[in-house]
């Protein structure tokens, strides 16, 4: 990742955070003890193989529309508009952590609210975008749901 890079990134981590999820809501407190079940259960590797790749068919749709920059750590340069299969294989089956920045690379304003900022660890039951647009939320929503997932405002703090 470059050190331009690296400024969007620490600039974007700062932006509100919006949730890709399987659930709609954040469940209230009150409901932990039937929550971690849900959650225990939906952790079963062939469960988890199916979120996971819900979450690709997401961002591979969300790919039609807009511009994807694959960064890694230890990696000099951003991946970009990577091809379908290596987007895929890197949501829903690798064992690295997931990291696009959605929209142009280097606007020509610098402009970084034309961007937004995809993260999602392994093993986790949620991804998280950082930053997005109006635009890119009225996309996002109706992505997600084609496939069984729910996008919502993250808490704050």
């Amino acid at each position: 990742m470059t050190e331009r890079e690296e400024r969007i990134v620490e600039r974007l981590l700062l932006a509100q955070c919006w949730v890709i999820d399987f659930l709609p809501f954040k469940v209230p407190a009150d409901a932990g003890r039937r929550f971690f079940a849900v959650e225990k259960h939906c952790r079963e590797p062939h469960r988890m193989r199916r979120f996971r790749q819900a979450l690709a068919d997401v961002m591979l749709k969300l790919g039609c529309y807009e511009s994807f920059h694959m960064l890694s750590e230890g990696e000099a340069q951003a991946l970009s508009d990577p091809p379908p299969e290596v987007l895929e294989d890197r949501i829903a089956a690798s064992e690295d952590a997931v990291m696009l920045l959605i929209g142009e690379s280097a606007p020509p304003d610098g402009v970084v609210s034309r961007q937004a900022l995809f993260t999602y660890d392994p093993g986790d039951l949620y991804a998280t975008v950082y930053g997005p647009s109006e635009a890119l939320l009225a996309l996002l929503k109706p992505l997600a749901s084609s496939c069984g997932l729910f996008v919502r405002k993250g808490e704050d703090g």
